[in-house]
């Protein structure tokens, strides 16, 4: 089993001009680092899975066919809805 608790950018603590330490911090796990590259919402962090859901939701929603500019502006408004939507159908069937 590959060890995932280890962070994948450790931060150190250095001296602000003012010479008091910054606390710093452990920097990501490689677990979060490989769920936001492979964009899979798998981090093991609530607020950073969601991150990665709405991501993959825009992502999708982008790729969506949409037609030409020629259409009238309730029409494209339609469209980018069921972009959307479309987007998440294909999140959901990700899921199973």
């Amino acid at each position: 089993m590959i060890d995932t608790s280890r962070p994948a950018f450790p931060f150190h603590p250095y001296k602000y001009s003012d010479g008091d330490l910054n606390p710093g911090s452990d920097g990501m796990t490689l677990r979060q680092y490989a769920a936001i590259h492979l964009k899979v919402p798998n981090s093991g962090t609530d607020w950073l899975d969601d991150m990665i859901r709405q991501s993959l939701r825009d992502d999708f929603a982008a790729k969506a066919p949409m037609p030409s500019n020629g259409m009238g502006a309730d029409f494209m408004d339609k469209a980018a809805t069921f972009s959307y939507e479309c987007a998440e159908s294909k999140l959901k069937a990700r899921e199973q």
